[in-house]
């Protein structure tokens, strides 16, 4: 045999019995309860949509650094590309150089050379500079503000000159 349904085992018998009995409003137990389920369901929610933006904010700050990477060795490549020549200090981050038919050197700070192109941003950026023989080794590191390295990408030049 089937199951008899029941009405009264039905929640909304008990809230159409309350409306037809006269009676309005909830009970201080449905406020209370009604409060507990919802504050854990939003804790709940917020425990899993905070890690989203937090994944968030590191993928996008990745995606900053790296542009601005690429950016900066567009800018050194244009700056170092007919350039012969170099030198660097002892510290790597200091380049000279100079150009063909220029008795002028020219330097590169690697400390200032990224906050040059890019003053208003919030990312360390240093670049360090090596040279072996012919090989210009360029290496620019981004960090944020604790110091924790967001990107780097090395370069290698190779010059185009027979005399150094």
């Amino acid at each position: 045999m089937g199951k008899i349904y029941n009405p009264k085992q039905n929640i909304f018998y008990y809230i159409e019995r309350d409306f037809q009995s006269g009676k309005k409003g909830f009970t201080l137990v449905e406020v209370v309860a009604t409060l507990v389920l919802v504050s854990v369901a939003g804790i709940f929610l917020l425990s899993m949509i905070t890690p989203v933006f937090n994944i968030y904010g590191d993928v996008s700050k990745k995606i900053e650094a790296q542009s601005m990477t690429d950016t900066l060795f567009n800018e050194l490549l244009n700056e170092l590309g007919f350039a012969k020549d170099f030198a660097v200090n002892d510290d790597k981050t200091v380049l000279a150089y100079s150009l063909p038919d220029d008795a002028a050197v020219y330097n590169i700070d690697g400390e200032t050379f990224g906050k040059a192109i890019f003053p208003e941003t919030e990312f360390n950026i240093k670049i360090t500079f090596e040279k072996e023989d012919k090989i210009l080794a360029v290496r620019i590191k981004i960090s944020d503000e604790s110091g924790r390295e967001i990107t780097g990408k090395n370069m290698t030049l190779l010059s185009p000159n027979n005399d150094l």
